[in-house]
């Protein structure tokens, strides 16, 4: 019998904060004419502010940016450059591929087996070509994702999306 009007009260409790509550519902909507009203004053106040001009993105674009520079300075070490690309798989292929070198190449010279050095020197430049040609076409596939991202004008990637397939090639041959 208690449990029954506990029953009751906590309905009765939830039916009356859902009646009080439709008013003040009721007057949160508003017409479509003051939705447009104050969508025109949104777009009027974000016009003012320069947070998200073409000038401001274009600031953050030239602050965001990788260098090429610093993508080929990294890979003193193979695939540092990749890290710094933000390619951590190439990254750590170029990492083992070095610890494969340290460790096959000293066997080499010990063992007085010019074969494991010769193999050793091959993977150290596969690994140190392959870092530094992985690495620059990350940071170029990063900057191409931040200028995307930040809806800038691409008028000269337009240009070149524009020329037929074969004359792209011949032109510049960056293009994947």
């Amino acid at each position: 019998m208690a449990l029954r009007l506990l029953f009751h009260g906590v309905i009765a409790a939830l039916i009356s904060s859902l009646t009080l509550g439709m008013p003040a519902y009721a007057a949160a909507q508003s017409t479509p004419d003051e939705q447009r009203a104050e969508s025109a004053e949104r777009e009027a106040s974000d016009s003012t502010n320069n947070n998200f001009s073409t000038a401001h993105r274009r600031q953050l674009y030239k602050q965001g940016r990788l260098s090429y520079g610093k993508a080929i300075l990294y890979n003193t070490l193979p695939g540092l450059g990749n890290f710094y690309a933000n390619q951590y798989v190439l990254g750590g292929v170029a990492l083992s591929l070095i610890g494969f070198v340290a460790v096959l190449v000293p066997f080499g010279v010990v063992t007085d087996q010019p074969t494991f050095i010769w193999v050793g020197a091959g993977v150290a430049g596969f690994a140190y070509g392959g870092s530094v040609t992985t690495s620059l076409f990350g940071v170029r596939a990063y900057n191409r994702r931040l200028h995307e991202s930040l809806q800038l004008d691409e008028s000269h990637s337009a240009f070149l999306r524009d020329l037929p397939r074969s004359r792209q090639l011949t032109l510049l041959n960056l293009r994947f």
